[in-house]
């Protein structure tokens, strides 16, 4: 993978951060933490919660269109998976929601016209025909996904499409700009879109660029086991945003030298950074890492700025936190390892494209050594996952300095 298509913010904050829950009259909670870490560095986060789940009541009905790769990566275990998610979704859902079902290979068809929840067995048939091969025709399939909803549309309800694929559109439209145009002109008359990419080999841009258009969730699951997790763990998170254009300002009035933040596109300010998020949904957690210079604050300010989607208002709230000394707790070690190895893994795929094999070795064994060191003699399950994928990295690294020997 190239190290542009990489992103360290997606790798730190694919598990779910263990962080307060905001007040109840607030959509979104700050969290922040800092402290010295086992390298000397001295690092921070800011973390943000929204509540876990809707209010039943206050939920509005759904017109929902499952849009979903059947081309033939999907076939065997992964289709299987994907199959008993969407069954597991159908009893998380209302009897009032409305469900309809496109699949999509080298072209897409309707295999579900909308149906309500409350005749399970008829969506449940639909789901258990789905059948894989072919190609994947992306673009036709969204632009059926969206005719559906079109067809559908209710101003009552919750007009969204929901697109899962675990492959780069192949045939027909091909363009990542053409798709996000059409996509986007679906997104202007009301109805939204989520996306769910499955595996590795997809356009992560093309994902990301559609989901923030749609004003919806973006899930990357790198294991097919992890799809019930975002289908019915993740249900209010995939459907229902709760704060939309969510934009963090840190200042450090303290500090010349601005501290390092990990991943992001933050803007640079006078003595702090603007960092815009992704849209948080019900369930939502996400975490800004960061580590100092030589010199240490002893206060952050913070400004918390979102669209509240529930009373179409812009909210603002500033904070102004004292930081701690000493060492750090056991959250923000992790979420700080997590990073740097993260940081590596994106670094060494920028040495490999410039044939610097060994430095990009070096590299991802420094920061997996240390991520490790950080927990022993403990584990930690989130730890071992961004250092298994670090180890695939040395091993595509290892591979192509064999063949450019």
């Amino acid at each position: 993978m190239k190290h542009d298509e990489i992103r360290v913010e997606e790798l730190v904050n694919y598990h779910r951060h263990q962080i307060a829950l905001p007040a109840w009259d607030k959509r979104i909670g700050l969290d922040v933490r800092s402290g010295k870490m086992n390298d000397g560095k001295h690092a921070f986060q800011i973390g943000l919660a929204t509540h876990r789940d809707i209010v039943e009541e206050f939920r509005i009905p759904l017109n929902l269109v499952l849009v979903i790769d059947r081309s033939g990566s999907m076939s065997g275990n992964r289709i299987a998976k994907v199959k008993t998610a969407l069954v597991a979704l159908m009893n998380k859902l209302s009897p009032k929601d409305l469900v309809s079902i496109v699949t999509y290979s080298d072209d897409a068809k309707t295999c579900l016209e909308g149906t309500r929840v409350l005749d399970l067995e008829t969506i449940k048939s639909a789901i258990t025909r789905i059948q894989t091969g072919g190609s994947t025709n992306l673009n036709t399939g969204l632009m059926l996904g969206y005719k559906v909803a079109e067809d559908n549309f209710d101003s009552e309800r919750a007009n969204r499409v929901i697109l899962l694929t675990d492959g780069i559109a192949n045939r027909g439209v091909t363009d990542e700009a053409q798709i996000a145009r059409e996509s986007k002109k679906y997104n202007d008359r009301e109805i939204g879109l989520s996306t769910i990419g499955l595996g590795s080999n997809f356009n992560q841009s093309l994902l990301r660029e559609l989901a923030d258009a749609g004003r919806g969730a973006i899930h990357f699951v790198a294991d097919v086991d992890d799809i019930q997790k975002v289908f019915v763990d993740e249900f209010d998170s995939l459907l229902s945003p709760a704060a939309m254009d969510v934009t963090l300002t840190i200042r450090f009035p303290e500090v010349g030298k601005l501290p390092k933040i990990f991943g992001y596109q933050p803007e640079k300010l006078a003595n702090g950074y603007r960092v815009p998020l992704e849209n948080m949904s019900y369930g939502a957690t996400q975490v800004v890492v960061g580590k100092f210079g030589s010199r240490k604050p002893t206060k952050i300010d913070v400004e918390l700025t979102y669209f509240n989607s529930c009373t179409k208002k812009r909210v603002r709230f500033e904070q102004s936190i004292q930081l701690k000394a000493g060492e750090s707790d056991r959250v923000l070690k992790k979420n700080y390892a997590i990073a740097k190895v993260a940081n590596s893994v994106k670094q060494s795929a920028k040495l490999v494209e410039s044939s610097k094999h060994q430095k990009a070795y070096a590299r991802l064994s420094e920061s997996m050594f240390f991520a490790r060191m950080s927990f022993e003699p403990d584990s930690d399950p989130d730890v071992d996952r961004i250092c298994d994928i670090a180890q695939q990295q040395i091993c595509g690294v290892l591979r192509l300095a064999v063949a450019d020997k």
